[in-house]
This record gives C-alpha cells, sequence and structure tokens, in this order.
C-alpha cells in the first residue's frame, strides 16, 4: 500500500487534492477526524491532538510575553502559533519528547532487570490449575469471606497471609491423606501415575514430550516423613507476621471458569528478605519445586527467572524496534522486480512463498515487529495469505508454533476463521514431509487466534481452537512448470483420493501415507466442540515443565487406562 493510498477517502478535502493552500489551524482542525482512530508512523493520534499541539498554560503564556515583550497576534495566525508550540518534537519547556521517552524506557529496562534480579531470592509463582480437585473455588470463598469480616473489622490478618496460609495447609491435609490410604485407591493411583514410588516417596516429575505426561526423574524422591515436615515448616513460616509481602492471582477469580480443566490461573508468593526466617522458608519451597506431591491440588511452582513481564516487552517493543505499519511498505513493484529475477524460469508461484520471501528481504528488515492495521478507514484493505509450513522434519503442530514465533515477527490470525488453507510449498514438498497423524480422525490441530482486534499478540491477547483436517491437495511430479493434481478428502469414514474422471477410492493407511509425500495445500474447518489438546506449560530457565489437560472421561473402574489426577482429586478430595 503506498502513502497516496492514504488519501482516498471519499470525505478528503478537495482543495488539498488542487493544492490550494489553507492556514495551519484549519489544516489542524480539518484533519482532526482523520487522526482519530489511525495510527500516524510511530506516534498514536487515536485520542485526538497530541499534548505538543495543545493551547500552551497561561503559565507558559506568561513566560513567552515576558521573553518576547511583545503581544500576542490576533486572528487564525497568532492562534496556530500558539498551536504549533515552540518547535516540532519539543516540549514546553523545549525538551525532545521522543528522546525523553527513549530515556524513560531505558531506564524502565534497567529497574525491571534489577527487580527480576531480586525477585529470584523472593518469588514464587504457582500455576494453579480448576477443573475437578482445585482449590480455586476455595480461594475464592475464603477471599470473598474475609472481605466480609474486613467490613465488620473482624480480620486480625492479611488476606495474603491468610489465603496462603490456607493453600498449603490444605496441601499438608490431602498428604496426609494419601499415607493413610496409601495401600487403597487413592494411594494406588498415585503410584500408577508415579508421583508416589513404591516406598511411598514424593517423586520428582518432569514433563515427557514423547508420551505427553509427566513422568519421574531421577532425582532422589522426598520421604513421606519429610514431605510432612517440609510443609509443616511452610505453614509455621508462613504464618509469621511479616513474612508474606505479596499472594495473589494474576486473573480476577471472579471470572475463572472453575469447571474448565485448561483454564490455569498464575499466583505470585512474595517473602520479605528482611525477615529473620526468611532464609528456610524460601529453602523448603525451592525444595518442593518440580516435585509431584502439587499434583495433589492440580498446581506447578517455580522460582522467578530472568524473564521481563509482558508490559515491559510491550515498551520496549514499542519505543526500540520500528512498527510495520502498512503504510510503510515498499512499493509492490520494486518487489516483484526483484522477485521475478530470482523466479525467472516459469515456476508457479504462491502466495505464501511470496510473502516468506518478502520477509526474508532486507526491505523488511527494518520494519519488524508487531503489524498492525488502519481502523476505520475507506481503503482498508484486508490480505488473506495461507499459512506457509516451512519445518518439514517437525510435526504438524510444532510446523504451525514455529510459524506462531518465527523470527521476531508474531503470526496470529485476526478472525476467528471457519477453515484456513495452509500451503506446504515446492520447498518443503521436496522434503517429503509426512504427517501420518492427520489421517487419524481425532486428531485436531490448534491455531492461534487474537482475542482483541485493537490490541498486540500476547500470551494474553491470543488463544489456541481446534480445527479438523478436511482435504488436502495433492500434486505429482516434481517439475514446477506443471504437474497433475488430486485430493484426498477425510471424513469419518476414512480417507479418499479423487482424480479427474474416476470415482473416488477409499485408501488404506499405506496407501494415503505414500499419497502424503505429494501434498501440496491442506483445508482444516473449525472444530468448536473440541478441547484444545494443548497442555499448559510453566516456563523456566533451563527447562519447561507442564501439566497435561485431564480428560473428563468416566471409565468403569477409576484406575483403568484412561483414569486421570483430575478423576482421582474428584473422587477423594471433590
Amino acid at each position: 500500500m503506498t502513502a497516496a493510498s492514504f488519501f482516498q477517502d471519499q470525505s478528503f478535502p478537495d482543495q488539498w487534492m488542487e493544492g490550494e493552500d489553507q492556514p495551519h489551524l484549519e489544516l489542524m482542525e480539518t484533519m482532526a477526524p482523520f487522526m482519530t482512530g489511525h495510527t500516524m508512523g510511530p506516534m498514536n493520534m487515536a485520542d485526538g491532538f497530541h499534548s505538543l499541539f495543545q493551547t500552551p498554560t497561561p503559565k507558559r503564556q506568561g513566560m513567552m510575553r515576558g521573553q518576547h515583550s511583545q503581544k500576542r497576534q490576533r486572528g487564525s495566525q497568532g492562534h496556530a502559533q500558539q498551536v504549533r508550540g515552540p518547535g516540532p518534537g519539543l516540549g514546553p519547556q523545549g525538551v525532545s519528547l521522543p528522546a525523553l521517552i527513549r530515556m524513560m524506557a531505558i531506564q524502565l529496562q534497567r529497574q525491571e532487570e534489577a527487580l527480576r534480579v531480586l525477585a529470584q531470592s523472593t518469588e514464587m509463582m504457582l500455576f494453579m490449575q480448576a477443573g475437578p480437585g482445585s482449590y480455586l473455588p476455595n480461594l475464592l470463598q475464603l477471599s470473598q469471606t474475609w472481605h466480609q469480616q474486613q467490613a465488620a473489622k473482624q480480620v486480625d490478618k492479611p488476606l495474603r497471609q491468610h489465603m496462603s496460609v490456607a493453600l498449603w495447609t490444605e496441601l499438608g491435609a490431602r498428604v496426609t491423606k494419601a499415607r493413610e490410604q496409601i495401600a487403597q485407591e487413592l494411594g494406588q493411583g498415585l503410584m500408577a501415575k508415579k508421583i508416589l514410588n513404591a516406598e511411598g516417596s514424593w517423586a520428582y516429575m518432569a514433563w515427557d514430550q514423547a508420551t505427553k505426561s509427566l513422568v519421574p526423574t531421577t532425582r532422589e524422591p522426598i520421604k513421606m516423613t519429610d514431605m510432612h515436615q517440609l510443609l509443616k515448616v511452610i505453614i509455621e513460616h508462613l504464618n509469621m507476621p511479616g513474612m508474606v509481602t505479596r499472594f495473589k492471582a494474576h486473573k480476577a477469580l471472579k471470572t475463572v471458569n472453575m469447571q474448565a480443566a485448561a483454564c490455569v490461573v498464575p499466583w505470585q508468593l512474595d517473602i520479605s528478605l528482611r525477615h529473620p526466617q526468611s532464609s528456610r522458608l524460601w529453602t523448603s519451597l525451592v525444595t518442593l519445586q518440580g516435585n509431584g506431591v502439587l499434583q495433589l491440588l492440580n498446581t506447578q511452582m517455580r522460582a522467578a527467572t530472568l524473564r521481563r513481564s509482558k508490559l515491559c516487552d510491550q515498551i520496549a517493543q514499542q519505543v526500540f524496534k520500528k512498527n510495520g505499519y502498512l503504510k510503510h511498505l515498499p512499493p509492490v513493484d520494486s518487489l516483484m522486480k526483484d522477485w521475478f529475477t530470482e523466479h525467472s524460469d516459469q515456476r508457479q508461484h504462491d502466495a505464501a512463498e511470496f510473502y516468506h520471501w518478502c520477509m526474508q528481504t532486507s526491505q523488511f528488515q527494518q520494519h519488524s515487529g508487531y503489524w498492525w492495521r488502519f481502523e476505520k478507514h475507506a481503503s482498508l484493505l484486508n490480505v488473506c495469505i495461507p499459512l506457509l509450513l516451512q519445518h518439514g522434519a517437525l510435526s504438524l503442530q510444532s510446523s504451525i508454533s514455529q510459524w506462531h514465533r518465527s523470527s521476531d515477527v508474531v503470526h496470529v490470525m485476526c478472525s476467528q476463521a471457519q477453515f484456513v488453507c495452509m500451503q506446504i510449498g515446492d520447498r518443503l514438498r521436496a522434503e517429503q514431509p509426512q504427517w501420518p497423524e492427520i489421517l487419524d480422525p481425532d486428531f485436531r490441530l490448534t491455531l492461534p487466534h487474537l482475542v482483541d482486534d485493537a490490541g498486540v499478540p500476547s500470551d494474553d491477547n491470543v488463544e489456541w481452537r481446534a480445527y479438523q483436517v478436511s482435504a488436502c491437495v495433492l500434486r505429482k511430479g516434481f517439475q514446477r512448470e506443471h504437474g497433475h493434481c488430486q485430493a484426498m478428502l477425510f471424513s469419518s469414514s476414512g480417507v479418499y483420493l479423487c482424480d479427474d474422471g474416476r470415482s473416488a477410492k477409499l485408501l488404506n493407511d499405506g496407501d494415503a501415507i505414500q499419497e502424503l509425500q505429494h501434498m501440496y495445500m491442506l483445508w482444516v474447518v473449525r472444530d468448536p466442540d473440541a478441547q484444545v489438546p494443548q497442555s499448559w506449560t510453566c516456563e523456566a530457565d533451563d527447562a519447561i515443565a507442564a501439566v497435561a489437560v485431564p480428560s473428563n472421561s468416566s471409565q468403569a473402574s477409576l484406575l483403568g487406562a484412561s483414569f486421570s489426577i483430575a478423576d482421582l482429586l474428584q473422587a477423594h478430595f471433590g
């Protein structure tokens, strides 16, 4: 999109296009409706005039009269001088606002780094999963009861201390119940999930990508008696006045679906370094990090990392990187010339391959970051570009994850598309990628969607939605000048191969896998009823721990092959 397309609005003043001059004040008044809701370069004019264009304060006017010893000019030219301010890019005192914002951003980054270093010795993050057996409803009830007592002036301790003690007390009670019923269904179920070993010790768990489950590590488990003593120490220290400086959820509990097993609520627990017993409490918490005993609460815990906050990352993104606005893209003719220079051998050209090639050129490197669109504009153009999968050695879901976060560009889907087309591309096709998982009728692919169109892609603003594979195009022959295309259709009764002038042929698994090496395009259809089969993760510096989203299947036997931790917690802890 060239800069001229910005002036294609039907209501745009005709005299501007004819070259007629216009006073500065009238120019700004005319521009106001067009500037509202638009992003003009790096400065956001969505709220109307920027502070640089506002009338100086009376104090400032007095200073101007004292310095220049002259009266303010009357009329539109005199008022325009007030609107113009002291100079382009300067504040009321002649300070460069862009430079000031940059210095403030640098200082914020330094302060954030110092806080993250400090948090590594004071902060624990707990990721509590909702659903059966979760303690989140109890915490919500505790909070509501505490606020009622506070209104009646009947509280004796802060809410953060009250809730943190209640959480660890509940964990201690569940450990006691597991010890008492170690030979019964509860204990045998924990042993079947490898959380308890044969000696009754609590194992350390880590996420295994191959089995999609938690597996015990080689770290020495914690004995049952030691676990009771460890939890007793934690509860005693949390009860000490001044020990807990913060214990809060990063999501409003009133908005959490307590029955949704896929919902995870992060909690932040901070302890005071100035407390004389803080070192022992911190050591006890670190000892439980990664231990399977936290599965009794559907919870994972890790210490704070050096990773900056999302808000800090967004500030750095806005200040230190140039956003790739649509109006900043280079002209298409300059791109097409270079494209045809590299692709002049009469090959078939794909939109997805062209987009990927554009992102790799030097012309786009200076526009790294988030892409924006103009709102409420007559010349708004939505270009639907198919996904280009580039990583043949990975699974299909892993390829989508690579596409979602490739380099410093975040790809998401802006709308809730009912179907999505993905291009494999000739280069990847030559590597013969085979994704046999798409032949499974129960397979669901998850794609990232932007929740809020007005926001920027972030972990809080992106949701993953499930899609079902419906069809794919096969292109036989690796010569790019020509090729014969066929189609594979996926249904509940099997996979069918369609060709010109022939009836659809039902393929067996072996033939279907052989045909997948010719896959050129893939179609998936939205499945709103499917549960997103992704595991939630809590990131650490050296590893990623995760808890599988429990299935809500009700089998005849609780300890059957398909029982989950959620089933076990629901049966014994409600």
